[in-house]
């Protein structure tokens, strides 16, 4: 219970630098030092927030490589697809995922992988 508290309150102190971020751009690719597993429900609502919103994050926590892509429903609507990205950025890390149109996941065995993961993201965002 304690343990549990301590990870979302640092899972609040992350989405609100997130959340500050992208208050002045919508796009947002970085890697991150924690677990973004737990993320999912923060970043939903960041989704309804930022309708703009272009989003993938990369952590490596646990020695286990984790990527995260969210959408807000423009650049859904202007056709990508957080589940199609994922897939193609996680063979950067050996590893796969998926997920919905705005929001989708992946793991992977390389961490030395990631830099790469994110540089595809980018291209892939625009």
């Amino acid at each position: 219970s304690q343990l549990e508290k301590i990870q979302q309150e640092a899972a609040r102190e992350v989405v609100a630098q997130i959340d500050s971020k992208l208050q002045s751009n919508p796009t947002l690719v970085e890697k991150l030092g924690c677990d973004i597993s737990g993320l999912k429900d923060f970043i939903m609502s960041l989704r309804v927030k930022y309708p703009d919103m272009k989003m993938v994050l990369a952590s490596a926590f646990g020695n286990k490589p984790q990527l995260l892509v969210a959408l807000g429903q423009n650049p859904i609507d202007e056709g990508k697809n957080a589940s199609q990205i994922v897939r193609a950025i996680a063979k950067e890390i050996q590893g796969g995922g998926g997920g919905q149109p705005g929001y989708a996941t992946a793991g992977g065995k390389n961490l030395d992988g990631l830099s790469n993961a994110l540089k595809l993201a980018e291209q892939l965002l625009m």
